[in-house]
């Protein structure tokens, strides 16, 4: 017997744990696990379809509803440090006209103060954005976890792994696996 027929033979002995065979499945059987699956992959894809299209109705499709007006007043905070910092620089580039018109100097801390708004402005433009984008990344990964299996049966193995190379030499690694049993 050689060295690698020696370890073809390890490879195919049981490691300690049992696993269940697979139950051979009819094909109406196969055909409701494949409708059960599309079910729930629609069930992900809606629920950040909707947030898409407003936002907080992924979380209340998710029946998470205490997030809804999470949602609505971090927007409404963020619009309106936008609207309140266009605002002022609409009125720093309005006294800076005048200032113009008048024949008085063109005033740098105004025009740097102006600058200031206009960037915290689309600072604040940037973080609706972003908290547009969150809202969404929540309502799918609250859905996907929807059918996580939290189950208290779960084994960590680490167990010996044979190996070969290139050159057809044994040999000897160390593997690690995880099994969750539903």
């Amino acid at each position: 017997m050689s060295a690698v027929s020696g370890l073809q033979q390890e490879e195919s002995k049981p490691t300690g744990t049992y696993q269940l065979p697979k139950p051979q499945l009819s094909a109406r059987q196969a055909k409701a696990y494949e409708r059960r699956d599309m079910r729930e992959e629609m069930y992900f894809q809606s629920a950040w379809l909707r947030s898409a299209i407003l936002p907080g109705w992924g979380q209340a499709y998710n029946r998470q509803l205490w997030k809804v007006p999470v949602v609505y007043g971090v927007l409404a905070a963020l619009g309106g440090g936008v609207v309140y910092n266009h605002q002022a620089y609409l009125d720093c580039k309005k006294q800076l006209l005048q200032d113009q018109r008048n024949g008085r100097g063109v005033g740098h801390v105004l025009h740097s103060r102006a600058k200031d708004y206009k960037r915290e402005r689309d600072i604040y433009a940037i973080c609706i954005g972003l908290w547009y984008i969150l809202n969404i990344l929540d309502a799918y990964t609250v859905s996907n976890l929807k059918t996580f299996n939290l189950s208290d049966d779960i084994s960590l193995e680490i167990l010996p792994v044979p190996r070969s190379s290139l050159s057809q030499k044994p040999q000897l690694g160390v593997g690690v696996g995880v099994r969750v049993h539903p």
